[in-house]
């Protein structure tokens, strides 16, 4: 056998090790989280006679204070779509709107045109 094959079948296992331990690594990490954090809680149904259940995704904002009135309070943040540099315009910040006694509603901000689309209605009253 010559030295190049031994050199290069002793790297493809010290690869091979390093791929299975830090998959197993992960595995075990995964098996610690509490059972919470594994899964999502569905979020509550919206009652059939409330306002949030006007409201669609793609929405715009118009529409939404139309239905729903001014919100409670606003808040804005980037996702991490502003930071590539190959991302033109979609997703690049949303805007949550809070109703106090009646939930949130996420909206997406497209930064070309600074247009407000729904893209999520959580009903939750304790907010």
């Amino acid at each position: 056998m010559s030295r190049r094959t031994v050199i290069a079948s002793a790297l493809v296992l010290v690869f091979v090790a390093g791929a299975l331990s830090a998959s197993a690594d992960r595995a075990s990490e995964s098996a610690k989280l509490p059972a919470a954090m594994k899964t999502a809680e569905p979020a509550a149904a919206i009652p059939a006679n409330h306002p949030f259940g006007k409201v669609a995704n793609g929405m715009n904002e118009v529409d939404v204070r139309k239905i729903l009135g001014e919100p409670t309070s606003s808040k804005d943040y980037m996702t991490g779509k502003a930071f590539l540099p190959w991302n033109f315009g979609r997703d690049s910040s949303r805007q949550e709107w809070t109703y106090k006694g009646k939930g949130l509603i996420t909206f997406s901000r497209n930064a070309a045109t600074g247009s407000l689309k729904v893209i999520k209605v959580t009903y939750d009253p304790s907010k």
